[in-house]
C-alpha cells in the first residue's frame, strides 16, 4: 500500500474492516490520518472501531474530531452520545441527544435515547414526554411503546403499562422479545386484578 495515496489506504482500511481485521483496520486508519489529519471519513471509522473494541476513550476522541470539522453532524452526535453511554456517563450521553434534537427537532432515534436518558436519571416525566414525542412523530417507533411500558410499569400503573406492551408487540418483529414481553403482559393482567 503506497502510504502517500490517501484514497486507496483508506480503501485498504475499509477492506480490513469489513474482514473483521479491526487491529489491522485501526493501524490503517491512523496511516490515512498521519497524511490527511481532517480525513472526516476516517475519523469517524476509527471512532466506529474504537467503539467496537471497548475503547471507549479513544472513540469519544476520535468522534470529537469528527465534530470539530462538522459540529452540526447528528449521526456523529448520536455515535457519541452511544459512546458516553456505554462508558455509564449518561449526563454526556444525554448532552449530546440534546444537541441532535435542537439542530433537528424530530430526529426521533435522538428523542428516543434521550428518553432513556431521562428514565435513567429518574426524570420520570420527561422521560414519558419524550416517549410521547417520539410516538407522535413515528407511530410505529416500537421501542418506544416498550419503554413507555416500562415506565407505568414502575409507577404500577399496570393498565397504561400493558397498552403500551401490546403496541410494541403488535409492532416488533423480534420474536424472542414479543414472547418475553406477552409473558409480562399476562403477569401484568394478574396485577390489575388484585388491585
Amino acid at each position: 500500500v503506497n502510504p502517500e495515496n490517501t484514497q486507496i489506504n483508506l480503501d485498504y482500511a475499509k477492506l480490513l474492516s469489513k474482514y473483521g481485521r479491526n487491529q489491522d483496520a485501526i493501524v490503517a486508519y491512523n496511516k490515512v490520518l498521519t497524511t490527511d489529519v481532517k480525513n472526516v471519513e476516517a475519523h469517524e471509522a476509527l471512532a466506529d472501531l474504537y467503539l467496537k473494541e471497548k475503547m471507549l476513550d479513544k472513540a469519544v476522541s476520535e468522534y470529537q474530531k469528527v465534530l470539530n470539522l462538522d459540529a452540526d453532524d447528528e449521526a456523529v452526535l448520536i455515535k457519541l452520545g452511544n459512546t458516553y453511554k456505554a462508558a455509564d456517563d449518561t449526563n454526556n450521553a444525554l448532552s449530546q441527544y440534546e444537541k441532535v434534537i435542537t439542530l433537528n427537532p424530530k430526529n426521533v432515534d435522538a428523542l428516543f435515547n434521550a428518553g432513556l436518558c431521562y428514565a435513567e436519571l429518574k426524570q420520570k416525566n420527561k422521560a414519558k414526554d419524550t416517549f410521547n414525542k417520539v410516538i407522535s412523530i413515528n407511530p410505529k417507533y416500537a421501542y418506544a411503546y416498550y419503554a413507555l411500558g416500562i415506565a407505568y410499569e414502575d409507577e404500577k400503573d399496570y393498565a397504561q403499562a400493558i397498552a403500551n406492551y401490546e403496541k410494541f408487540v403488535g409492532l416488533t418483529t423480534d420474536a424472542d422479545v414479543k414472547a418475553d414481553v406477552r409473558r409480562q403482559i399476562e403477569y401484568l393482567k394478574t396485577k390489575v386484578n388484585e388491585q
